[in-house]
């Protein structure tokens, strides 16, 4: 049976929902954007995180298990929602001193004003979630490092080996506040293990500055659970205390790695540099980097793909013809649409939704329809591409089907653009076996899936 989907694109505009900006950018997931030109231009050496990725993602680095036997405990039918605790360590070194006060991350990660962690999550979780905290940051105060800032970062971002690395700075970070936290109290569905662990390390990141001296953002786990308050301490996020000067952070890279160690999404960006993943369109691509310079003020919604895994999402399966049908804008609205030949449930399908400038999502490339193309047996996630003419072999775990044909995000051409959705700058109304892009499989098949009468925007 054919599926068509007759549409006309329904973009919900929010009156007096404006978009102020978080004060800076976000690191963690994907490279700053002018680091990237820096690297292209020959200007600095490739940092020591994309240099060695394929290495570190086999030690752990922002693999999307949670837990040490790699299950995550939140997904769809298991959402995390209401109150929820999470922790921020602050951290400076004898060599590299803080000089934002607490107070700042007390605003930025738990704060009720727009451009924070907390109002971020509460918006794409459509209210059901609220991030908040027992010990404020600027309770806690900067802890002292027992080692120098150098020691940690080795050289090697934070990614030499243990114990030289960012992972006994988070075991000393956590020895540290032992003695004014309960930390059981962050272990929000009982498993034993704590959730939501923040350590926030003095001076900028290196996926801003590219130095190996500075840490990298990044989600990964200590080398053996460890015993606090009955529960046991695994998984945490490392953050910077600023981007190119104090007071200029962000949400978007909290946003990010809050994805990895919370939800257990990996990474949609290329994590070794030849494309670009999601690009723009997801939090867990470069999207985190969205917004005004320095980045990261306004931080995209999950995808699709991202937004299910998360359970805010229950996309409909289309098992027919569908006429007339209109979708809302995802950021206000938990809709999206699953096709595939005859609805059936299979690792490969297509998600579709409607994005628009709206809330977090005001600095995304475009607006319009999002198609992706989604085969979740992939264990690459988003690593390799393809398109036409491209000899590797491979594709992405998600991959946005580019309405201009130009498989950009692909050719590491741009991180998005209007060309991207439907109709978007090309005024493409249809997606089909016939069409460039199309919607057959990745064997080249016809799926009969369409996608058609696609309505204007706006």
């Amino acid at each position: 049976m054919r599926q068509f989907f007759n549409r006309n694109l329904c973009c919900w505009r929010i009156i007096g929902l404006v978009m102020l900006l978080c004060a800076t950018p976000l690191p963690a997931d994907s490279p700053h954007p002018d680091l990237l030109k820096k690297i292209q231009a020959g200007e600095i050496e490739m940092p020591y995180y994309l240099k060695h990725i394929q290495q570190l993602r086999l030690r752990g680095i922002n693999a999307p298990g949670i837990l040490p036997d790699g299950s995550n405990p939140y997904g769809p039918g298991n959402t995390p929602d209401a109150n929820y605790n999470a922790l921020a360590i602050i951290v400076d070194f004898s060599d590299n001193v803080a000089s934002v006060p607490g107070s700042f991350f007390d605003n930025l990660l738990f704060g009720t004003a727009t451009g924070t962690l907390r109002d971020y999550y509460n918006e794409v979780s459509y209210g059901n979630l609220t991030i908040i905290t027992l010990n404020m940051p600027s309770a806690l105060g900067w802890k002292r490092a027992p080692q120098a800032y150098s020691y940690y970062t080795n050289g090697m971002s934070g990614f030499g080996s243990y114990p030289q690395n960012a992972q006994r700075l988070a075991e000393d970070a956590i020895i540290l506040a032992d003695p004014l936290v309960n930390f059981s109290q962050y272990d929000n569905n009982s498993d034993g293990y704590v959730d939501a662990l923040f350590i926030i390390h003095a001076g900028p990141g290196a996926e801003f500055t590219g130095s190996g001296n500075d840490i990298w953002s990044h989600k990964w786990s200590l080398v053996a659970p460890l015993a606090v308050d009955g529960v046991m301490a695994f998984t945490y996020s490392m953050e910077p205390e600023y981007w190119s000067g104090p007071g200029d952070m962000t949400c978007g890279v909290y946003a990010h790695e809050m994805g990895h160690s919370v939800f257990g999404l990996p990474d949609l960006y290329d994590r070794d540099g030849t494309s670009e993943g999601l690009g723009e369109w997801s939090i867990m691509a470069s999207g985190s980097w969205n917004g005004p310079w320095p980045g990261g003020g306004s931080p995209a919604h999950p995808d699709a793909w991202c937004r299910y895994q998360m359970g805010y999402v229950t996309p409909t399966v289309v098992t027919g013809n569908i006429y007339g049908a209109s979708i809302p804008a995802i950021a206000t609205t938990p809709t999206a649409f699953r096709l595939w030949t005859n609805g059936v449930m299979i690792p490969q399908y297509f998600l579709v939704e409607n994005r628009q400038p709206v809330g977090y999502d005001a600095a995304l490339p475009g607006f319009g329809l999002c198609i992706y193309h989604v085969d979740e047996d992939i264990g690459t996630q988003n690593d390799d591409e393809w398109y036409p003419g491209h000899t590797s072999f491979g594709h992405y775990l998600v991959a946005l089907e580019q309405a201009d044909g130009m498989w950009n995000l692909e050719q590491n051409i741009n991180r998005g653009d209007n060309g991207d959705p439907w109709p978007g700058s090309t005024a493409k109304t249809v997606f089909d076996q016939n069409t460039i892009p199309d919607s057959r499989n990745y064997a080249f098949l016809n799926t009969d899936v369409a996608v058609r009468n696609i309505g204007p925007s706006g």
